[in-house]
């Protein structure tokens, strides 16, 4: 019985101290490995210059138009980045674009011509921002798609 109690222990540490993630964050490293994936944006907000509101912009389609909520950014390993019109087309047939992405690190992605502060990556999101010159912080949450 003290053996499969000790057994039993053991499995227990090492499930719980496994890491995949930093334990105090969540967060994981920015890295091109970590951030490939495809990602649908589920959420975006703005604060207003000079202001403390968040503004939830996502559902908003002066700002953020229907047909944009259902495309998918590709992220690969190798730098390259798509970006699909999926689901409700903004226009017809459905017009997409591909190009580079770059990190410079420690927490900066840059593509599509805009540098954003990833402000969070965890294997279930990626939580990028940037400042709108005149208009306030953004931050725009892409959440990892199968």
């Amino acid at each position: 019985m003290k053996k499969i109690i000790t057994a039993s222990l053991t499995i227990l540490v090492f499930f719980a101290c496994k890491k995949d993630e930093n334990a105090s964050t969540g967060n994981l490293e920015v890295t091109t490995t970590n951030i490939a994936g495809k990602y649908k944006t589920t959420a975006a907000t703005i604060i207003p210059t000079g202001t403390t509101f968040v503004f939830n912009i996502f559902n908003q389609d002066a700002y953020y138009a229907p047909c944009k909520r259902d495309d998918i950014h590709t992220f690969t390993t190798v730098g390259t980045y798509n970006y699909a019109d999926s689901g409700v087309y903004c226009t017809t047939p459905p017009v997409g674009r591909t190009g580079t992405y770059a990190l410079v690190l420690p927490n900066q992605l840059t593509f599509d011509g805009r540098a954003y502060l990833v402000e969070s990556l965890t294997t279930s999101a990626l939580v990028i921002g940037f400042d709108s010159t005149g208009f306030g912080k953004v931050k725009i949450t892409l959440t990892k798609q199968p």
